[in-house]
């Protein structure tokens, strides 16, 4: 059921060495809400729709790692981001909605931002008003 879900999240978020520029940003952003890339992965799963543990682990298992995440939910849950439906099932609140679209745009951000930096040819600056130029 989930299997074509677990393709596009771990498409979009699969972990990359420590090493990395960019996980280390990202590990950053985390850090500085107090959360942890498995954090990031339950909340984000949980905006393509309300699932219970074992979707979780399925969606999850690309990742590596523990994927009992039960610590995490519990987490989310007091911060008020997840509430379950009765059946076992979590799903955001809407604060959960919020924090995921709030760490989704500044991760994109730094995708961006890392990705132009490579992108952008040796000894061009960008110029105060955002025109490219070359040193003199």
């Amino acid at each position: 059921m989930f299997g074509s879900r677990a393709v596009t999240i771990a498409a979009m978020t699969a972990p990359e060495p420590a090493a990395d520029p960019f996980r280390r940003a990202v590990d950053g952003v985390l850090a500085g809400e107090q959360l942890t890339q498995r954090h990031w992965q339950v909340l984000h799963a949980l905006a393509f729709g309300a699932m219970d543990a074992l979707d979780l682990r399925d969606v999850l298992a690309p990742f590596g790692g523990p994927v009992d995440v039960s610590a995490v939910l519990a987490d989310l849950s007091a911060r008020g981001w997840v509430s379950g439906d009765g059946a076992g099932r979590m799903t955001h609140t809407a604060a959960g909605r919020a924090a995921d679209h709030g760490l989704f745009d500044r991760i994109s951000a730094l995708r961006r931002g890392l990705t132009a930096a490579i992108e952008r040819p040796a000894g061009e600056v960008r110029a105060p008003s955002g025109r490219r130029s070359r040193p003199a």
